[in-house]
């Protein structure tokens, strides 16, 4: 299985960076995610996840998105939906996320918004 490294900063605008490492389990999705076709920015990242599932492998998922609109944010609970599933079938699964202190209310109001919808643990770090 390969790394996934996703980074079209260049074409198109409030695109996130994705970089998840197959060895390790360590994902990482890093900026802004408000771009008009979310579903199909994301659909790499939803195929990685099935493929390393196939794993037992731990896996850990550090977000560091600091804007998110409605349709990204439909496809992030999709995420941590299919890491809820794999941690249900006694996976080892982390949720980690990275936010600015000036955005603390309004990013841990999201965090808790996430993980009630997902019922995934997730772990607010401010920096």
């Amino acid at each position: 299985m390969t790394n996934l490294i996703i980074d079209k900063r260049k074409e198109e605008t409030l695109t996130p960076i994705i970089s998840f490492d197959a060895k390790t389990g360590y994902c990482e999705m890093i900026g802004e995610t408000c771009m008009e076709d979310p579903p199909k920015f994301y659909l790499p990242v939803y195929d990685w996840l099935d493929n390393y599932f196939k794993t037992t492998a731990p896996i850990e998922l550090n977000v560091r998105l600091t804007s998110i609109n409605s349709p990204s944010s439909k496809c992030i609970l999709n995420i941590l939906n299919m890491l809820f599933e794999y941690k249900e079938k006694g996976r080892k699964v982390k949720v980690l996320w990275h936010y600015p202190k000036d955005l603390e209310e309004e990013i841990c109001e999201e965090i808790e918004d996430y993980s009630v919808e997902s019922q995934m643990e997730i772990e607010g770090i401010s920096y």
